[in-house]
């Protein structure tokens, strides 16, 4: 996803002769293809073991010891050092792009000041987005793989039931980085801000990210009202110029048929 954005606004129109469905379907395949025999492994070679106090769980039983070492790495490359790598290049450019493109339109003086604020508003606000993301991927999946590569390269690590709390919930953080996503995406964006202040106006009050949100409608609204008001003064000005032209014109005709 992160690279279909970064051709999206990076290179967007030599991106759309190859950014479609076709390609959109082949890259999913592939991805849920890697992630699958990134998988196999770890099914083939776990087993479960009772403990001394007749308590089961699930154990991995590598057939060679460094063989788990090699796997272990690879997925914390190709789950996590990878994917941090490739975001951070990929929203470095695209911010570097916007920012780019809006220094060369500030500098054409094309837009007012007000205009050239709003755009630097934006910039901050995606530059704030992006900051957020890049934070969220890397904190949340850092503990899971910091736990796992330090049980399979230390054996002393302690094995007790706080350290297994620890790695539950480090597993936990790591699968809601993908639910915290939507969230991200969607407070941060006016748009859907927007709709959801119209669509629920009430609730909006407790979120203090809608504030700004619901200060602009009420704005917005105010001047529409007041634009509405001052065009129906206008129409009843013009109006009434015609009905006075129409009058005149009348008054010239019957000047004009008494003198004949």
């Amino acid at each position: 996803m992160t690279i279909d954005r970064y051709h999206a606004i990076v290179h967007p129109l030599s991106s759309m002769n190859w950014r479609n469905r076709k390609i959109s379907t082949i890259t999913c395949i592939f991805v849920w293809a890697v992630a699958f025999f990134i998988s196999v492994p770890f099914a083939l070679y776990h087993k479960t073991v009772t403990d001394e106090e007749d308590h089961t769980y699930c154990q991995e039983a590598w057939p060679d010891e460094t063989l788990g070492k090699v796997i272990l790495i690879t997925v914390t490359g190709t789950n996590y050092v990878l994917p941090l790598t490739i975001i951070v290049i990929c929203y470095y450019q695209i911010l570097r792009n916007l920012w780019k493109g809006y220094r060369r339109k500030t500098g054409r003086s094309i837009n007012s000041a007000v205009t050239s604020e709003t755009q630097t508003r934006r910039k901050k606000r995606m530059t704030r987005m992006v900051a957020i993301i890049i934070l969220l991927f890397a904190t949340f999946w850092f503990p899971i793989h910091v736990i796992n590569i330090y049980t399979k390269l230390y054996p002393e690590f302690p094995k007790t039931e706080p350290m297994f709390i620890i790695k539950v919930l480090a597993h936990t953080l790591s699968y809601a980085n993908s639910c915290v996503n939507p969230f991200i995406y969607a407070f941060l964006n006016d748009r859907f801000k927007k709709s959801f202040v119209k669509t629920f106006p009430s609730l909006s009050y407790w979120f203090p990210c809608m504030r700004n949100i619901i200060e602009e409608l009420e704005h917005t609204r105010i001047t529409n009202m007041v634009d509405q008001a001052i065009q129906a003064g206008a129409d009843d000005n013009d109006n009434d110029h015609v009905e006075e032209n129409c009058n005149h014109i009348q008054l010239q005709k019957l000047q004009e048929t008494s003198l004949l």
